[in-house]
């Protein structure tokens, strides 16, 4: 299920309006997935973040309002908020639920970080194969190689600009460069 598959289900479940999901990394909870229009206070969330727990609110605006954390190894990894107009509060097995559907967005979320270190580290495999091939085929020029690492690193940090600097005793040469024209490199000594 995608998050935003997921966003959706929560809200119709829980007989919600507005339902929206966070990524929590070092504490800051970032927007991954929304569902609805919503009046959820970023308050709510933060409290779910430290406290830890189920909370409920009634914004300023009107309507109820739940945010449901999940834990893993004891830290906050995910919340999904719900919004209702009305002043009926949220039942216990709808929130029951909620805290199921949080635990099912920190999985989804765990799941994609752990393809994205996955791809991460195939890239830079690729980078090194790439580089240390270019280094058994060099002969007295060592550009193609200097090039090689500027693209790999361009590549690896989705830059647009990349320089790569040799150290030479108390000298640093730039070696290669590229600013923003596309992805040319050319080999430069200052």
């Amino acid at each position: 299920m995608t998050l935003g598959a997921l966003a959706r289900t929560a809200a119709r479940l829980c007989g919600a309006g507005a339902a929206l999901v966070f990524r929590v990394d070092g504490g800051a909870a970032h927007l991954v997935a929304r569902h609805g229009r919503h009046d959820i206070p970023a308050e709510l969330v933060a409290r779910a973040v430290t406290q830890r727990r189920v909370v409920h609110a009634r914004p300023r605006r009107g309507g109820v309002v739940v945010a449901a954390p999940a834990l893993r190894d004891g830290l906050v990894t995910a919340v999904v908020a719900l919004h209702r107009s009305g002043a009926r509060r949220f039942s216990a097995g709808s929130v029951a639920q909620l805290r199921a559907l949080a635990d099912h967005a920190a999985l989804v979320i765990d799941h994609a970080r752990v393809e994205s270190d996955l791809a991460l580290e195939g890239d830079r495999r690729a980078a090194m194969s790439e580089v240390l091939r270019l280094v058994s085929q060099v002969g007295t020029d060592p550009t193609p190689v200097f090039d090689a690492i500027m693209s790999s690193a361009l590549r690896l940090c989705r830059g647009r600009v990349a320089n790569v600097f040799l150290a030479d005793g108390d000298m640093v040469r730039l070696v290669a460069q590229n600013y923003f024209s596309g992805g040319s490199t050319a080999a430069t000594e200052a």
